[in-house]
């Protein structure tokens, strides 16, 4: 990324008409020391007439980050703040515990591996949320790249579209890093803790307050595709295993809440097809689990509660989706969906 040079923290506070702070840059980090400076000046370079500050989630990486964010706070105290433990939590844990320390009423959340392109970002985003009272999130345009900085022309994003709250409820995927939210959420479910996509389970609570907007004229973020990311080189059965987690997660927290059961089918249909892609038995097998995370230092971590969760829950879920498709409304209505599949398929090539 080509960055002008980064102003002074007494030039970026000299331009906020107001020293309370509007916005909390959320960004949690573990092991980025070859992109965290990339993501921190692709912060410090936003120009807004509001106070903002920097919360940064560093998770006891092994490598050089710590030292790196250091070096920025030095330059920057009033707006670089800090939140880090003696020992490693995982991703959730230090996702939870940053955004316990966001004060601000809105919220962007940018991993340490990403990074910002438009220094205009955050006041149009901002903007557009203190116009529009119904849209609790805003998002924009995103880009991918590998671990040497070439483009990724087929990777495929979240989402492009304006987002119904039903949407949301339903963990649609988002472009996390070029997010904007209403800061609303003020405790996570115990269900939160056993998610390895935290980000989607918070699209579905923030669903309680609102819609999502994909604001267009913002210049793409960039996503970064590499070797140490938790979700970028994982493969098929583990993201399976991955969106598991979530949707299982998802239909718990609902269902406790008391959901419809239009809802709760939702779920338990995701929740099938992610069983065809991983197994119980595959899940079961302690040989088929360190296949799946071998080499993934973070996912490891991850991984104990997951599987605990899954293997309690798994066979009950297959149970209700397989009623679900032996019960006589679904028999009935077959002929219908075919005949629906039929025309899209003539109409809507």
């Amino acid at each position: 990324m080509s960055i002008k040079k980064l102003s002074r923290q007494s030039e970026i506070v000299s331009k906020w008409k107001s020293n309370n702070v509007l916005l909390s840059i959320c960004c949690i980090t573990y092991n980025h020391e070859k992109f965290i400076a990339e993501a921190l000046d692709s912060f410090l370079i936003q120009e807004t007439n509001f106070a903002y500050e920097i919360v940064i989630g560093e998770d006891c990486s092994s490598d050089n980050t710590l030292k790196i964010i250091n070096s920025y706070r030095q330059k920057y105290p009033d707006i670089i703040k800090l939140v880090t433990g003696e020992y490693n939590v995982g991703v959730s844990e230090n996702l939870k515990r940053t955004l316990a320390k966001c004060g601000g009423d809105y919220i962007a959340y940018c991993e340490g591996d990403d990074y910002w392109t438009d220094p205009h970002k955050l006041q149009k985003q901002v903007d557009f949320l203190e116009n529009n009272f119904e849209y609790v999130i805003c998002y924009t345009d995103v880009k991918a790249i590998d671990e040497n900085g070439g483009s990724i022309d087929d990777y495929v994003g979240g989402a492009e579209c304006d987002l119904a709250s039903i949407e949301m409820l339903r963990g649609a995927p988002i472009n996390t890093l070029t997010t904007v939210f209403r800061n609303v959420i003020k405790g996570f479910p115990p269900e939160f803790n056993f998610t390895m996509i935290a980000d989607m389970f918070i699209w579905s609570l923030l669903s309680e307050y609102g819609q999502g907007k994909y604001l267009e004229g913002v210049s793409p973020s960039i996503h970064r595709r590499h070797g140490g990311g938790v979700h970028s080189l994982v493969g098929e059965k583990h993201r399976s295993l991955m969106n598991l987690t979530l949707f299982s997660s998802l239909l718990k927290y609902h269902y406790r809440k008391g959901c419809s059961d239009d809802l709760k089918n939702y779920f338990l249909g995701k929740i099938d097809t992610c069983l065809n892609g991983v197994t119980l038995e595959k899940i079961s097998s302690s040989n088929k689990k360190d296949e799946i995370i071998k080499n993934n230092e973070i996912l490891i971590r991850e991984k104990s509660n997951a599987i605990k969760y899954l293997e309690k829950d798994l066979c009950d879920y297959k149970e209700q989706v397989n009623r679900i498709y032996d019960s006589l409304g679904w028999k009935i209505t077959k002929p219908l969906r075919v005949g629906i599949r039929l025309i899209r398929r003539i109409f809507f090539k």
